[in-house]
């Protein structure tokens, strides 16, 4: 009687394809045999391509899942072709440190996926080498951003990135995104046309980010169209942090609502937009005798 292991590669294979995914993972662990072609599959398989298409670290009851970013980092690693299946990237804040009471132990990587991780951080041209060994200390501290970042670099073929909660600390991703910007030809991000980045419109009192990582994003030279809320910023301030004449931008649409900008960096700002098409500013103390916003200094810089 002919066994399932004497079907030809090709029958397997089209049979896995109309399998729940959970039960060709649990067939892979039978065999070398079984495992070989299940990593050949995985990439393929549409209950796979489905879960990758949105990497996003907050379920759709709004539940934030710990660890999230390591596990797909390491999957898509391991599968390479997974890389081109994702198109759009959220991330709801990130995990600081392994020393949280929060978390198992099954949830911290393994020294192999430090490793897995490592290799990659010094085989990027988008991550100086003056600071490859930062971006491997902070991932063994339990970071999450700089593997956020390290995605980035990795999936082709994203479309939109949602980013909630601004943190200061997200050097990491700046260093990616400045370097993306600055290259003659990226490779990474070359698709992204979308950008939101701020806190939840619903929160009654949220944190303002500053318009610094707005403009982050502005400079990636496939961007068209950036959103931005609770995003704030004094003319003092943007001349200490940011360079006086940044990046053009590629911006066709730009929105920013419940926003405390002063007129003067915002009008800068729209100065590298020569397509802007679309713009949209709301104040975030609308009626409240707030002088800070002077519509004289946009009219200027259209």
């Amino acid at each position: 009687m002919a066994a399932f292991s004497d079907l030809p590669n090709e029958i397997i294979l089209l049979i896995w394809r109309c399998a729940d995914l959970k039960d060709v993972y649990n067939f892979s662990t039978t065999s070398k045999q079984t495992y070989t072609l299940v990593q050949h599959l995985l990439p393929e398989h549409p209950d796979f391509q489905r879960r990758l298409s949105t990497i996003s670290n907050e379920d759709r009851f709004g539940i934030i899942e710990s660890r999230y970013f390591g596990r797909v980092l390491k999957e898509i690693l391991m599968n390479p072709e997974a890389s081109r299946h994702p198109e759009t990237l959220k991330f709801h804040g990130w995990d600081f440190r392994w020393d949280d009471a929060d978390f198992s132990p099954d949830s911290i990587p393994t020294e192999a996926d430090i490793d897995l991780f490592e290799n990659a951080i010094r085989q990027s041209s988008l991550i100086d080498k003056g600071e490859m060994n930062d971006w491997v200390l902070e991932i063994r501290k339990g970071n999450e951003e700089p593997l956020i970042a390290l995605l980035m670099t990795l999936l082709p073929n994203l479309a939109s990135i949602v980013h909630k909660g601004w943190s200061p600390h997200a050097v990491h991703i700046d260093e990616v995104l400045g370097n993306i910007a600055r290259a003659e030809s990226p490779k990474s991000l070359k698709r992204l046309r979308c950008v939101a980045v701020g806190f939840d419109e619903d929160l009654e009192n949220p944190d303002c980010i500053h318009l610094d990582a707005i403009r982050c994003y502005s400079e990636i030279p496939s961007v068209e169209t950036l959103y931005g809320h609770h995003v704030e910023c004094d003319e003092e301030d943007l001349l200490v942090t940011h360079p006086p004449l940044p990046l053009q931008s590629n911006i066709t649409r730009l929105a920013l609502t419940d926003c405390a900008i002063h007129a003067k960096p915002l009008s800068d700002f729209l100065l590298t937009m020569d397509g802007l098409c679309h713009f949209t500013y709301t104040p975030k103390h609308r009626g409240s005798g707030d002088s800070s916003f002077e519509p004289f200094w946009i009219c200027t810089a259209f």
